[in-house]
């Protein structure tokens, strides 16, 4: 017969594995609650900040004729509608980026917003642009619509859309 020193020690061995479980258990279900939840909560957290982001990269990429930076955050199907109504392809807009035909000199936003879904986001912005264009000055307050979508893990301009307001 065990002595009662003896059934003790078995008693706290048995509390304290129930009790060792029970916090496994409780971690598991936290770090199941953490990696489902937390990248939706960060999602909807940051994304809006990241689409006003992705358009000022792309106001200092135009401004600069960056055409490496252009060609990153340009989709390849881009559609690219200007305030006059004439569109352009991604090749066709990097082109006369870079050739200075347009050249941007000044790209202010005065108003962002940023609405998410999922894999895209949608911009609107009103704006002040100067610009050269033919030997000229030129000023504009347009607003843009912009729709960003996260392709093959990185964020790209899919559709520009520009209204004269003024």
């Amino acid at each position: 017969m065990d002595s009662i020193s003896t059934l003790i020690e078995r008693h706290h061995r048995g509390v304290a594995r129930f009790f060792s479980l029970a916090f496994l258990l409780v971690a598991w279900r936290v770090a199941i609650f953490v990696a489902v939840l937390s990248p939706a909560i960060s999602m909807q957290a940051e994304t809006p900040q990241r689409g006003k982001a992705l358009d000022r990269k792309w106001a200092d990429a135009t401004m600069h004729a960056d055409s490496a930076a252009l060609n990153q955050l340009l989709a390849d199907d881009l559609t690219y509608t200007h305030t006059g109504g004439n569109t352009q392809t991604k090749a066709q807009f990097i082109a006369s980026v870079t050739q200075g035909q347009p050249r941007y000199e000044s790209i202010e936003f005065e108003e962002q917003n940023a609405r998410v879904y999922e894999n895209t986001i949608v911009t609107t912005s009103r704006l002040r642009v100067r610009l050269k264009l033919d030997g000229g000055e030129v000023s504009l307050h347009p607003c843009f619509l912009h729709v960003w979508v996260k392709n093959r893990g990185r964020w790209q301009l899919v559709a520009h859309q520009a209204t004269k307001i003024e």
